[in-house]
């Protein structure tokens, strides 16, 4: 995850997937597991450098140690491979408040769509979040890489996205929230 900080780009967590949930960048933002991730093969035949989650499970990014906050804009990559669609699936969460719609989170839909939420800060619900949405879907069954890139756009809490699969610009379906 990279964001930009003035006039520079900077590496906010770096997870090298090798047996354990530390965080590589300079913030040691170590994340916590939820429900069940265990580590299996990866693209490249690595025997421990994927997780493999559960429909409910995730691995969370923790509260950033004061250190640093989700700043904008902001860039996330990953690597994916979906076996099956069904519910929604988290990618990646951060939200810095228990009270209130703060973070991003990036998941997958029950039809294998991108999904973006952006808090506020302000409470809870949905007029706190703005929701964007691919129009098209993840291919089930294989790897894929998902980059997601938040810019601010003019008025509060309002953010041009891009996704890429694959390094392919996805067209993206109206905002909610």
């Amino acid at each position: 995850y990279y964001t930009d900080h003035g006039n520079h780009s900077t590496l906010v967590f770096n997870y090298n997937m090798d047996s354990n949930f530390s965080d590589a960048s300079i913030y040691q933002q170590n994340s916590a597991q939820i429900g069940t991730c265990v580590y299996g093969t990866d693209r490249f035949s690595s025997p421990s450098g994927a997780l493999n989650c559960s429909t409910s499970s995730a691995v969370e990014i923790q509260e950033m140690n004061g250190n640093f906050k989700t700043g904008f804009p902001m860039t996330f990559a990953a690597w994916i491979k979906v076996n099956a669609l069904g519910a929604s699936q988290p990618i990646f969460a951060n939200n810095d408040r228990a009270n209130a719609y703060s973070g991003v989170i990036i998941q997958l839909t029950s039809t294998g769509n991108v999904a973006i939420n952006v808090g506020d800060g302000t409470t809870t619900g949905p007029t706190a979040r703005r929701t964007y949405i691919t129009n098209s879907v993840i291919t089930t069954g294989q790897w894929m890489h998902i980059t997601v890139v938040l810019i601010p756009a003019a008025g509060a809490a309002q953010y041009t996205s891009r996704v890429y699969f694959d390094g392919v610009a996805q067209t993206m379906g109206a905002q909610s929230g």
